[in-house]
């Protein structure tokens, strides 16, 4: 099964300015193929916040919205851990500065660019009545700004931020489409590196020398071992 895995994030301009703190996140999640749950999800949102802008909003309880799903139109979910990415320089060998957010969703206090939280949401285990049509299953979290360190949007403070990711049907050799009889089918795949929020300076690639820069893989993984395609 070759699995398309969509994740972007989609950026609309809004006319009000707020401060800004969101830089990037994911949505994932299981299926649970044993046990008294078998055939429920359980959804998964990652937020990264720039920890040099405002708290993250919303409390403990997230909603991930759902859209071309007639049997539910939002999904709950629940604050599971809040970690801080911040790199660990070396700051006896060389001028870096220990990068920290300061403690946990705390409003600007990062000390500088590279000081970044992950946040981390699970919904309880839930049954999606149905099948997903041609245009699959789409849920999305937004809300609102960009981190002031984007440089190629305009005002990134009072633009909108929207994480959305698909679920498409499958339908096997012998015509029978998945996920079906309001059981869950497969997991989405998922990213297991963490993201860097530093790079070398200088990098890129240079043939000519032994040793470059930046080299960076997203390490997706998906648990099926279908085939995965994303750029």
């Amino acid at each position: 099964m070759k699995k398309l895995f969509l994740l972007f994030i989609a950026l609309s301009q809004l006319t009000n300015t707020y401060a800004s703190h969101l830089m990037g996140g994911e949505i994932t999640w299981e299926c649970i193929k044993s046990g008294p749950k078998y055939g429920h999800y359980v959804f998964q949102l990652k937020i990264y916040r720039d920890c040099q802008g405002i708290m993250l909003q919303g409390g403990p309880t997230l909603y991930l919205n759902t859209h071309n799903i007639s049997s539910i139109s939002s999904i709950a979910v629940h604050e599971y851990s809040v970690t801080d990415l911040s790199p660990n320089c070396n700051v006896l060998n060389g001028p870096n500065t220990q990068f920290s957010c300061g403690g946990s969703n705390i409003g600007y206090s990062g000390n500088g660019q590279g000081a970044v939280e992950e946040h981390i949401y699970r919904s309880d285990t839930i049954r999606i009545i149905g099948s997903p049509d041609v245009n699959g299953w789409h849920f999305t979290w937004s809300d609102c700004c960009r981190n002031n360190s984007v440089t190629n949007v305009s005002n990134p403070g009072s633009v909108g931020f929207t994480l959305r990711a698909v679920m498409y049907p499958f339908t096997d050799s012998l015509g029978t489409t998945y996920p079906n009889n309001d059981d869950c089918y497969d997991s989405s795949p998922k990213f297991y590196e963490k993201p860097r929020t530093i790079l070398e300076v200088g990098n890129g690639y240079d043939s000519s020398v032994l040793t470059n820069g930046f080299t960076y893989s997203h390490n997706a993984f998906d648990s099926e071992q279908d085939s995965l395609s994303y750029e």
